[in-house]
């Protein structure tokens, strides 16, 4: 319900909002840009990252005045409620400990910022921050990787100062450099040399962490790109791009034929060697009872810990979801990202839809409902689609008009 405030005030709010950059966009660009680097950061400095996404919505409440609410949001915070409603069943465990922050933060910023009105520029701005941090996590990978927890050499991460990543997650943050890059490639008309090479260094950066999730969202994005853009151009152009793609295709196989470690080649294109999914199948095959305990509303947030005598996560989000919600979380979570990229290819929001497709593949092989390749596409997508209804309602009432 509207507000008397923002009944008074409606257009002088939606018009400030509009016309230009506020602080709390600056910040939140500045957030995206940390996300790539929170790991490493709260090893030098401390989990601060959290407090800061308190700040910004603090500050973005202050400024926007309005929030306005719509299914989207309110399928997401149905689907975080219920979460935490179960935790009254499960009782507080080490996964509830250690992820409930995270979850409310995540929420919270989702419903804050896709619910507010922001100038058109900003999406672009949160666009270039992810572009830039991305790429940096990728250049860094070259010089500063070493095997992921000192004993898999097929699995090299970025190590800084002896803090590293999830290979699949490290793989999901280094998507957006590729799918960003690619795309610049065809929208931009300047700098089109950086766009390729970046192309080229997220491609490597990627396969490097041997992370096979990483590899088919890789995959997934190279697709995503391609039907895309070939939606939204001529017959003409079509043919450019399908030209390009099997430039890019061909130099990318020459460079990961070349430069890549053969282990680490033979571990992604070697399908006799992906046996039970480093152990995923049997991780699945045990949680999976915990489904039908409660097939409605699941056994509760992290009620998979522990269970089966196995003290780990599901490595799968969905079925995380599934585990601790049931079937009415799933739908709450999954209906309104699934409606996103639906509507982001409709509108040929190119970037969006391929982050949200291909993260959601990598998501598939990690449990993220915690992680920034999660939500960070999410909101992207969220608010391109908000964004597009807006134009469209202003210019069906300009034609009534």
């Amino acid at each position: 319900m509207k507000s008397e405030y923002y009944l008074k005030n409606k257009e002088r709010i939606l018009e400030r909002s509009a016309s230009k950059m506020q602080f709390s966009d600056y910040l939140s660009c500045i957030y995206f840009a940390l996300c790539f680097w929170e790991p490493y950061l709260n090893t030098l400095i401390g989990s601060v990252t959290k407090y800061f996404l308190l700040i910004i919505i603090a500050v973005m409440l202050f400024e926007k005045k309005y929030i306005s609410l719509k299914w989207i949001h309110l399928g997401i915070v149905g689907w975080a409620v219920l979460r935490a409603v179960t935790v009254f069943e499960v009782g507080v465990n080490e996964i509830v400990e250690t992820s409930w922050m995270s979850m409310i933060g995540m929420v919270l910023y989702f419903v804050v910022i896709t619910g507010s009105i922001h100038c058109e520029r900003f999406i672009d701005y949160l666009i270039y921050s992810c572009w830039l941090s991305s790429s940096l996590v990728c250049i860094a990978s070259l010089f500063f990787s070493q095997p992921y927890r000192e004993n898999y050499s097929t699995r090299m991460v970025l190590t800084i100062m002896g803090a590293q990543v999830d290979p699949n997650n490290e793989a999901g943050l280094k998507l957006f450099a590729f799918i960003i890059s690619v795309a610049f490639i065809i929208i931009k008309q300047r700098y089109k040399w950086v766009y390729i090479i970046m192309t080229l260094i997220s491609v490597y950066a990627i396969l490097l962490t041997g992370s096979r999730g990483g590899f088919l969202g890789f995959a997934t994005a190279g697709i995503a790109l391609f039907f895309c853009f070939a939606k939204s151009v001529s017959i003409f152009k079509k043919i450019g791009i399908v030209i390009l793609a099997g430039i890019l295709l061909f130099t990318i196989l020459y460079v990961v034929k070349t430069y890549l470690d053969a282990d680490i080649f033979n571990r992604l294109f070697d399908t006799s060697t992906y046996g039970n999914g480093s152990n995923r199948t049997e991780i699945w095959s045990n949680y999976i009872p915990l489904f039908y305990h409660n097939v409605l509303f699941g056994s509760g947030w992290g009620s998979y810990w522990g269970y089966g005598g196995k003290y780990t996560v599901c490595h799968n989000t969905f079925l995380d979801v599934l585990t601790e919600t049931g079937i009415f979380g799933f739908l709450f979570l999954m209906i309104p990202i699934f409606f996103l990229a639906h509507k982001n290819f409709k509108y040929k929001n190119t970037i969006a839809f391929a982050l949200i497709t291909s993260e959601m593949v990598v998501s598939f092989f990690i449990s993220s409902l915690g992680k920034r390749t999660f939500w960070l596409p999410i909101i992207i997508s969220a608010l391109t689609y908000f964004e597009e209804k807006r134009n469209e309602e202003e210019s069906e009432k300009l034609i009534g008009d």
